[in-house]
């Protein structure tokens, strides 16, 4: 198994909150992998058309999701992008929409590696042993 150095998610913030259920853990980050694309694209659609009541909802939906994978720096960024969207302050989300984008793919790529990892009995006695399962 090859060790990832996670910098953008923390595996162990959705492994406590599954309890350590790794199967769980599993299904919860494939579901990550499935929605959130279409909540990035949506919040793409939203900015593009300066649309803040529509930007604002979308951020939100994703913050409770990029939360749940430990994402704490794509998060922050999310709540901050919410807030200008209710202060219709499109032209500061335009701005860090790149940061945004890079911070997603990044958030993505590690989820999708975890995910697959996690199904090897390595990964699992990596992290259960972390957590003390």
């Amino acid at each position: 198994m090859r060790q990832l150095q996670y910098e953008h998610i923390n595996p162990s913030v959705l492994l406590n909150a599954v309890s350590d259920d790794v199967q769980a853990f599993l299904n919860l980050s494939l579901i990550f992998l499935d929605i959130t694309p279409p909540m990035m694209a949506r919040i793409r659609a939203a900015i593009s058309i300066a649309d803040s009541q529509l930007l604002a909802r979308e951020a939100h939906a994703l913050i409770g999701t990029t939360s749940l994978v430990g994402a704490a720096e794509l998060t922050k960024l999310l709540k901050q992008v919410e807030r200008w969207s209710w202060q219709a302050k499109m032209s500061e989300v335009v701005h860090v929409l790149p940061t945004l984008e890079r911070l997603f793919a990044s958030v993505e790529k590690e989820v999708a590696h975890t995910a697959k990892e996690c199904e090897s009995a390595a990964w699992r006695g990596v992290y259960c042993s972390r957590q003390g399962a």
